[in-house]
């Protein structure tokens, strides 16, 4: 207080004129592009098909998933069932790609993208994912020693629609597909929204 030029113990005024004279007044605005984008992120506008989707992302998920899915697969079904059913499974992955470019533009198709390749999960996880295969090599380990004819890998090789490729490239393919198709999205968009 004495450095302050108060010669004994300052009053609250003093103080307070000391305070105001040596005080430092900083104000940060954000530059008007980012302010816009952040108003536009948090308003829905009232009219057209994107301002639905962007109010009901979930509802338009669902409906666009079943849509794309099914409206491939019933014709095929009308029709006798001889085309793969392949394509039909990419319309949960198509419609979470178009429902979260709509909602949240390019930073949330960069995170779904980024969660469908990552890799680098505990390995609880693998033993789960690998848990489906290793039940079907019991379920033919059984059928084999109950004497039943099992299917030869020429078989295993043939799916309805696609041309033959050997058991490898159809069991890669339909994990691919089958997995990606379905899982970016039921767990990748639908499931977190749900929660």
């Amino acid at each position: 207080a004495a450095k302050a030029g108060f010669g004994g113990h300052p009053t609250a005024g003093e103080l307070a004129h000391e305070v105001v004279q040596r005080a430092v007044m900083v104000r940060i605005t954000p530059p008007q592009a980012a302010l816009e984008r952040a108003q536009t992120a948090t308003r829905v506008p009232g009219r057209g098909l994107g301002a639905a989707v962007r109010r009901h992302p979930l509802g338009a998920y669902f409906l666009l998933a079943f849509v794309l899915s099914w409206g491939y697969w019933i014709p095929i079904a009308v029709a006798g069932g001889r085309p793969s059913h392949f394509p039909g499974l990419l319309g949960p992955m198509l419609a979470a790609i178009l429902v979260t470019g709509i909602v949240q533009g390019r930073p949330g198709l960069r995170d779904l993208g980024s969660r469908m390749v990552r890799w680098r999960v505990p390995l609880r996880w693998y033993a789960a994912a690998t848990a489906p295969a290793a039940a079907g090599l019991v379920a033919l380990g059984g059928l084999w020693a109950a004497g039943a004819d099992l299917p030869s890998l020429d078989q295993l090789s043939v799916m309805p629609g696609l041309p033959a490729l050997g058991w490898v490239a159809v069991l890669v393919l339909a994990l691919v597909v089958n997995g990606y198709g379905e899982e970016t999205g039921w767990r990748g968009f639908a499931w977190p929204r749900l929660r």
